[in-house]
């Protein structure tokens, strides 16, 4: 997530440029990843006195911290600069100066925008690797060196995760002169420990980490197969190791949902992927599961990539028919096996626009689909948080039926939704109530007018299709 918030507000910033800000004064501000990108009185600028239009705000800041300066007028604000971010190049304490006319002599700080720097700390020269574990700032324990078997590569060794967004920063007497990339930042696709190797000189080879890094991720596992999921960042784990089994392997586990793919592990590096390209298979339904592994390509799996096979079940203890009709109760309209893989409920619904779901063990996993016509059997689609919509064009009885007999849980495939509708008769006398309808249990007076909770006064009335007497 912190990598999606990371590019979120690139993006926002970049992008947007302008935007409103509630609950902020009006004023200049400061703001950056020090701050959360939050305008706030501890990062306000102050009139100079010495120049009409002109601010100054006074701070300590790290080589490498990211930020522009922001406008708040009226509850509006305006971003500088516009398009991009800047970096402090040094650390210490700084004068900063902002005015929103632009200054062709300020172009070095996007020309709103200029930097004092009053006192700097001392920084070794060399190359350093920055993050947001570092708080985006230079620390003397990630800078990197020199790699002995390559001349103009740096390296260094320690634990990354995949929520860590990096790039690398060159400082020559007490400055950052340079930065990798030079706007984008980049982040860790595995967790584990990793040797980052660098070079300021673009290689295309070192395209998918921005062509001035390569990473080589270590894990402390057992050589073998171990299966993976892009939402866990591809990083492989003891538990998922396969076990030989005759010519193939095989892993009895439970199944998360996400991407799949199996990486061999040789002397604790990944050292093949499978498939080696694209997104691997797809798992939408988690479930307990027996996954079957070749290193071998078979055709006969090719749905899940050729490489590996996935047998699952799908298993709830109970279903239940949701929607505006019972405010998406999971209680109150359970599903009947009326046969094997087959589930059926029925609810009374009002002339109006319907939208419904199945549940499984409370929004565990639910089934939805698209509607197609009363009584077409139309596809289920698990983990499908898109209602089912339809209308009704007068008050009628709606049957759903879930039918599971031929569906793979693995492919999540081959179960089907129908929807019946049947006109809506109102119950005048004991034999007009159908006990079987989904009102049994309701009560009803001799009238046949359905009551909303068990009556308290004295009378005769119906429940289950049976007088009750109830004596006070």
């Amino acid at each position: 997530m912190k990598n999606l918030y990371s590019i979120f507000i690139i993006f926002l910033l970049n992008v947007l440029g302008a935007t409103s800000l509630h609950a902020q004064n009006d004023g200049v501000y400061l703001v950056g990843y020090f701050n959360d990108w939050m305008p706030n009185e501890n990062y306000q600028f102050e009139a100079n006195p010495e120049k009409d239009g002109e601010y100054i705000f006074t701070t300590n800041v790290k080589a490498g911290w990211i930020y522009k300066v922001v406008k708040v007028e009226d509850g509006n604000s305006a971003w500088y600069p516009g398009e991009s971010n800047l970096y402090f190049k040094k650390s210490g304490e700084v004068n900063i100066y902002f005015n929103s006319t632009y200054n062709s002599s300020w172009s070095e700080y996007g020309g709103n925008i200029w930097i004092e720097y009053t006192s700097t700390e001392s920084i070794d020269d060399g190359f350093y690797l920055i993050g947001n574990w570092t708080n985006w700032g230079i620390s003397s324990d990630y800078k990197l060196t020199q790699n002995p078997e390559k001349e103009g590569e740096y390296m260094i060794t320690m634990d990354v995760s995949s929520h860590h967004n990096y790039f690398a920063l060159k400082v020559e007497n007490n400055a950052v002169t340079a930065r990798y990339p030079e706007i984008q930042e980049l982040f860790f696709r595995q967790t584990g420990q990793a040797t980052i190797y660098f070079s300021e000189t673009y290689n295309q080879d070192w395209q998918e980490n921005g062509g001035y890094f390569w990473i080589e991720y270590t894990f402390n596992l057992e050589d073998g197969f171990y299966l993976v999921n892009g939402y866990d960042s591809w990083t492989p784990q003891k538990d998922y190791k396969f076990v030989k089994s005759g010519n193939e392997y095989k892993l009895e586990t439970y199944l998360k949902n996400g991407p799949l793919k199996v990486v061999k592990i040789a002397n604790k590096k990944i050292t093949s992927w499978y498939p080696e390209d694209g997104d691997g298979f797809q798992m939408k339904s988690a479930a307990n599961g027996t996954v079957y592994f070749s290193e071998v390509y078979k055709e006969e799996w090719s749905a899940f990539g050729g490489y590996f096979y996935i047998e699952s079940e799908l298993e709830f203890e109970q279903a239940a028919l949701c929607g505006f009709f019972n405010d998406w109760s999971t209680s109150k309209n359970l599903m009947t096996e009326v046969s094997p893989g087959i589930y059926s409920a029925k609810y009374v619904a009002p002339e109006s626009y319907q939208a419904i779901n199945i549940s499984l063990d409370e929004w565990t996993k639910c089934f939805g689909g698209t509607f197609t016509n009363f009584g077409e059997p139309f596809a289920a689609k698990i983990q499908s948080y898109d209602n089912i919509y339809f209308s009704v064009d007068s008050k009628s009885v709606i049957t759903v039926t879930l039918d599971l007999t031929n569906f793979n849980n693995t492919t999540t495939e081959g179960g089907y939704i129908t929807i019946d509708k049947t006109a809506y008769i109102i119950p005048t006398a004991i034999s007009d109530i159908d006990d079987n309808e989904e009102t049994n249990g309701t009560w009803y007076n001799v009238s046949g007018q359905a009551l909303g909770t068990k009556p308290v006064k004295a009378g005769i009335y119906i429940r289950n299709g049976k007088k009750v007497i109830i004596q006070e």
